[in-house]
């Protein structure tokens, strides 16, 4: 088996627009470009596929900056269906494209308020699946992110983020930079409420 040339082939074209994207940008019409090349390699669920999934979010990361407002929902959609995948390279990359669209200029609270919900329960369930510290930290710090950038609106969210964060707490016995994560997070969540 293996993986086919032809994936290996498009994957380095990606990864070559990705190490390109400064100086491709003003060359690269990216809203077509991502509708028809990038969507389509992160939907792609054939096991061959997974490098090119892969390598299309952290394409996507790396071209943020010319995401127009009408490419972001469907790249929401399509990221965490890659969180969603329980492959930890997939879901490491979607973290990774997921946290620079969201702690981005361009972001709007409205657009990404619809799939928050989905958002913060596939982190939580990546926090309980990952071993490693560095892959918690990156999940959870995406996660004080989302809070973060979603202020009010992640009122809804509150109840289970806060029965989430003793969870985090206690797994993160010995593990002091994970729980100066946690405490930062309920200080982003107690900012994101406002006063009483």
């Amino acid at each position: 088996g293996g993986i086919p040339a032809a994936v290996l082939t498009k994957e380095a074209a990606l990864a070559a627009m990705g190490v390109g994207a400064y100086e491709l940008h003003d060359f690269v019409d990216f809203s077509p470009w991502f509708a028809s090349t990038l969507l389509p390699a992160l939907a792609d669920t054939a096991d061959t596929a997974t490098p090119l999934r892969r390598r299309a979010a952290l394409v996507v990361a790396r071209w943020v900056g010319k995401m127009g407002e009408g490419d972001r929902p469907p790249a929401y959609d399509a990221l965490l269906t890659l969180l969603d995948s329980g492959d930890a390279a997939l879901q490491l990359a979607a973290i990774s494209a997921l946290q620079a669209l969201i702690d981005d200029w361009g972001f709007a609270e409205a657009a990404f308020v619809g799939v928050a919900g989905r958002a913060f329960h596939l982190l939580a369930s990546f926090l309980r699946s990952a071993s490693e510290l560095d892959s918690q930290l990156q999940a959870f710090n995406l996660f004080s992110i989302i809070i973060d950038r979603l202020q009010a609106d992640v009122a809804p969210f509150a109840p289970a983020i806060l029965q989430l964060l003793p969870e985090v707490w206690a797994d993160a016995d010995g593990q002091p930079l994970m729980r100066s994560q946690v405490l930062m997070a309920l200080q982003r969540l107690l900012v994101a409420a406002g006063p009483p």
